[in-house]
């Protein structure tokens, strides 16, 4: 290799050195920008405060819950029993029209036995049905207060 090849290689060397160096320096300084945009801890009280201020939202929160667990108890414990007694109902009213129908004196008194069995079903599960769209609307309604509750508290404390 003659000198000034040497040199010229040399040269082409340096000069991607300088721009790998001038990238890394674009880089270090975007990132050095970045930094000063983002938003500062004034203080340490600041930051305290924010501490303490999550801790309390967290605290709200599981209140929160807390509340909607046993609201939700109660108005699945509603459910359970309406569907129970619901059946129930239905079981005993359904045993009486078979027995009424076995001992029914002809075809048609067969007939309108079990058919006054199947309108009563009927109207019995649609009022029951009524009632557990109430008891469900009542379960949303009631099992998303506490949250809202707390929703309010955290927009209050922003705002503050």
């Amino acid at each position: 290799m003659t000198t000034s090849n040497a040199t010229t290689k040399s040269t082409k060397t340096t000069k991607a050195s300088v721009k790998t160096a001038a990238k890394k320096a674009a880089s270090i300084k975007a990132s050095v920008k970045k930094a000063a945009a983002a938003p500062k801890v004034e203080s340490i009280e600041n930051f305290a405060d924010a501490t303490s201020a999550f801790k309390a939202v967290g605290q709200d929160v599981t209140s929160a819950f807390g509340d909607a667990r046993k609201v939700a108890g109660d108005h699945v414990k509603a459910l359970s029993n309406t569907a129970l007694d619901l059946a129930q109902t239905n079981i005993d009213e359904g045993f009486e029209a078979m027995r009424a129908t076995m001992v029914a004196g002809d075809v048609k008194e067969a007939w309108n036995i079990q058919s006054a069995y199947a309108k009563n079903v009927w109207e019995r599960t649609t009022s029951e049905g009524r009632k557990f769209f109430e008891i469900v609307g009542d379960l949303t309604r009631e099992t998303s207060e506490p949250f809202a509750n707390v929703a309010s508290k955290v927009k209050d404390r922003i705002a503050a």
